[in-house]
């Protein structure tokens, strides 16, 4: 069957090829009439199959057994169909990313619902998720539209800064890095990313029942709970930065170390260390904690004599500490000036773990509180999963909170996807998510790879 020519499948290189039926006898059926397919027809269009497929696919949605291969190119296909064949003969409940190749027998939406974690600061870098503004539309609209509210706010287009010029030095790449990771740029271009690509989940109507982010990331989860609107995202989070970035006394705005331990276990080591606080519990395995240098340096030393590893991360700023407290106040007030709508989906805090209230004054009260204190973002997954989640998606750059996730949740029964990694090219990422999702019945639209924008 033709697509159109300027469909989305016709223009990526990377095939989302799906397969379904009652069993795996079936399917391995079905692999069998299709790598006859590919292997007598050399004229064989790879998008015009993977719609084929498509289509049958969306006639037999109800049936368990589900098997998507990504592909990008003949060779690669016959090679995925015969390893896809070999897997599926060991009797399988689930294939999870073996070369691009993804299987089901008991779907993980089935009964659970799924979450979106929008990351935080220290995830940003240069040119990220650059690849999808060229394919998808949703991105570059939601850049375009924070360039538009912040241009007399900062230096240059944030855009600029998200994107810069090709760089010739490993001098001129240190000097992005470094303008990138300053507070109040770095928070509303996480937030611009987060947007679109949040944008294009929505395209293939991948909806989240539930909501959280990683400090900043909180915001972009208020934005995608309907709290605010998209301007007043870019805004606040530029406001914030500004105010955390005038937080400092005679210009120390402290730093941030991770450690590789939970806080339980290393909070006798720290615990008399001056100007050092807990600032992200992370995981049992995670802790991060803010301060000023000196302090910091102690602390890493203590650790490293207990066998801890640790490490300075990039940022600028010791967030979620006292340090934050003249931003606090600052913050309070931009806050007190907007309107806010109830979250139209559970939405949970960074600052009690819980789900948000539902009453202006306490989200702002929530709101105001989560600069200056820790980030209880174990406790928030344990709670999500305890309300039903079952499937975490990272909404943005990176895979930090899809590791955290991970180290909470241990050997139980979830799975935590991240929309964007250093390992693969950004499409190559969503058509991969796409494919994994759908295999494990989440109902996403796909006629969007195959229409005419």
């Amino acid at each position: 069957m033709k697509i159109p020519p300027n469909s989305l499948a016709k223009n990526i290189k990377e095939q989302l090829f799906l397969w379904t039926d009652k069993d795996a006898e079936g399917i391995l059926r079905q692999l069998a009439t299709s790598e006859n397919s590919v292997s007598e027809n050399g004229d064989l269009s790879l998008p015009g199959l993977a719609y084929s497929l498509y289509l049958k696919d969306n006639e037999h949605k109800s049936n368990p057994y589900k098997l998507a291969i990504v592909a990008e190119s003949i060779e690669d296909l016959k090679t995925k169909i015969a390893s896809a064949k070999e897997l599926l003969k060991q009797n399988p409940i689930f294939i999870r990313d073996i070369k691009s190749i993804y299987f089901s027998s008991e779907p993980a939406a089935k009964d659970c619902k799924i979450a979106f974690l929008f990351p935080g600061q220290g995830s940003q870098k240069p040119n990220m998720l650059k690849d999808l503004t060229a394919i998808f539309p949703e991105m570059s609209e939601s850049i375009q539209k924070a360039d538009k509210v912040l241009k007399n706010r900062i230096p240059k287009l944030l855009s600029e800064y998200i994107y810069p010029p090709s760089v010739a030095t490993a001098e001129e790449e240190k000097l992005h890095l470094k303008e990138l990771t300053e507070t109040n740029i770095a928070q509303p271009a996480l937030g611009a990313v987060e947007a679109g690509l949040l944008k294009i989940m929505k395209l293939f109507k991948i909806e989240a029942d539930m909501l959280a982010g990683h400090s900043l990331g909180e915001y972009v989860a208020l934005y995608a709970g309907g709290v605010f609107e998209e301007e007043v995202l870019y805004e606040l989070l530029e406001y914030r930065g500004t105010a955390i970035k005038s937080s400092g006394k005679d210009g120390n705005l402290g730093t941030m170390l991770a450690v590789g331990a939970g806080a339980d276990s290393i909070k006798d080591i720290v615990k008399d260390i001056n100007r050092v606080y807990f600032a992200n519990l992370n995981s049992p395995r995670q802790t991060i904690l803010s301060g000023d240098e000196k302090g910091l340096d102690l602390a890493g030393a203590r650790l490293k004599e207990k066998g801890v590893r640790s490490m300075k991360i990039n940022v600028s700023c010791a967030f979620h500490s006292p340090y934050m407290a003249p931003a606090k106040d600052l913050l309070f007030k931009k806050l007190s000036s907007l309107d806010y709508k109830m979250p139209a989906i559970p939405i949970y805090s960074n600052l009690s773990a819980a789900r948000y209230p539902r009453d202006k004054r306490e989200i702002l009260s929530v709101l105001s509180e989560h600069l200056v204190s820790p980030v209880k973002f174990t406790d928030e997954v344990e709670n999500m999963f305890k309300d039903g989640a079952k499937i975490f998606l990272e909404v943005g750059p990176g895979n930090v909170l899809t590791n955290l996730v991970k180290q909470i949740l241990g050997d139980r029964e979830y799975l935590a996807i991240p929309c964007n990694t250093k390992t693969a090219p950004d499409i190559n990422q969503i058509i991969n998510i796409l494919a994994q999702l759908v295999v494990e019945g989440v109902q996403a639209d796909l006629s969007v790879l195959y229409s005419t924008p």
